[in-house]
């Protein structure tokens, strides 16, 4: 596809590498990976939640410096490895929904305090392959 990937040595919270394209520009891309079709996560990285008692509170998304974060989840199989990419705020949306449902507040019986969530290929199927997304990411410098 013509890009430069380059990880990180140390931990960056944020992000696991940098894709540079062939004009000298880059982008932050996190990587998850998985061999089973599910992610697992922390809600609370992605959402601003309240806990209060036994209940948790939907505050919306967490307000990050870059909603366009570039996120690749993939999926390691023995034949072919599965790709979707999507934006930070594509990942934000699906959690809440995911996790908060239609509801503004749930109660997380085994343990009030967890935020443990997952996504599953099935719930990433629109971002199967969305290898264009990094070209977009890069046009957006370019201008």
């Amino acid at each position: 596809m013509g890009y430069i990937a380059a990880p990180f040595a140390g931990n960056v919270p944020l992000f696991d590498l940098m894709a540079g394209n062939r004009q000298g520009y880059a982008i932050p891309v996190q990587i998850k990976t998985a061999n089973k079709p599910s992610w697992q996560y922390n809600a609370n990285h992605l959402l601003d939640i309240k806990v209060v008692g036994d209940r948790q509170f939907s505050k919306g998304r967490l307000q990050h410096l870059n909603p366009n974060l570039i996120y690749i989840f993939i999926l390691v199989k023995e034949q072919e490895d599965d790709f979707y990419i999507a934006r930070l705020r594509d990942i934000q949306n699906i959690t809440q929904r995911l996790y908060f449902g239609d509801y503004k507040s749930i109660v997380r019986r085994k343990n009030p305090k967890s935020f443990h969530c997952y996504v599953t290929a099935k719930d990433l199927k629109k971002f199967h392959n969305n290898w264009e997304l990094i070209g977009e990411s890069f046009r957006v410098l370019n201008t």
